[in-house]
């Protein structure tokens, strides 16, 4: 690869990236070229040199925080060989990774008003459920308890970001919520 062709990804990265923080703090409101350029400290038209549209570039914001978020996370955690140490530390990263999970909050919202983002949201929840599917399958349930178990799990997760935003993310709930689904899963 030219060095050229190198320094635009990166610049085009930072562009997703930013973009990915700005949706995940104030959802689709902080996808404003004129703000992230200013951010960026570079010329607006830099953005139109990698995307074409804005919905272009919300749609590789998404691909990216589900490349990077999820699918890079998941293949990481498959090499832990111990059921419950995979859960116990996919559920502490998850509950440490708050622009991830301020992403997903937004996702959702944003997902009531387009099929795109229904489609995406509906994709990586799936991708997440085979995958702590796969978890309790791997500890001897049959595969409806280990999907019944694998969706408690997720709906815990979601309630559990819900309950702390306003709270702050607190080391103290986030050990004992830990404690208590591995005793709920796995005792």
């Amino acid at each position: 690869m030219s060095k050229k062709k190198k320094k635009d990804q990166n610049r085009k990265k930072v562009w997703i990236v930013a973009g990915r923080d700005q949706f995940a703090e104030h959802g689709l409101k902080g996808i404003n070229i004129d703000n992230l350029s200013k951010t960026l400290g570079v010329a607006r038209t830099s953005f139109y040199h990698f995307f074409k549209t804005k919905d272009q570039f919300l749609k590789e914001i998404v691909d990216y925080w589900i490349e990077d978020g999820s699918e890079r996370l998941i293949k990481n955690f498959e090499k832990v060989k111990d059921p419950k140490e995979r859960l116990m530390t996919v559920y502490e990263l998850a509950l440490r990774n708050q622009i991830n999970d301020q992403f997903l909050v937004q996702l959702r919202t944003a997902s009531l008003n387009s099929q795109y983002l229904k489609r995406k949201l509906e994709e990586i929840e799936d991708l997440r459920l085979q995958f702590v599917t796969q978890i309790f399958l791997d500890t001897g349930n049959g595969k409806k308890i280990a999907y019944e178990k694998a969706k408690l799990v997720y709906f815990i997760y979601l309630g559990f970001f819900e309950f702390n935003k306003v709270r702050g993310d607190h080391k103290d709930a986030i050990n004992k919520l830990q404690e208590i689904a591995g005793s709920i899963f796995f005792d």
